[in-house]
């Protein structure tokens, strides 16, 4: 296997510096996506449970 490399000019490396950080960003986005569904679930499974066991809503 050969590897070989580009050598980008300043413009192009800011070019590419810039959508790696989009592309970090719109991850980062993602995750907390992921992570927001995952604790809303978890807060309904909660409520459900409570209620079964004779509780109120927090909320």
């Amino acid at each position: 296997m050969v590897f070989s490399s580009l050598k980008l000019n300043l413009t192009e490396k800011q070019d590419f510096e810039t959508e790696l950080k989009q592309a970090e960003i719109i991850k980062e986005e993602k995750v907390m996506e992921i992570v927001t569904s995952w604790m809303e679930e978890g807060i309904e499974i909660g409520e459900k449970r409570g209620e079964k066991m004779g509780g109120t809503k927090c909320h």
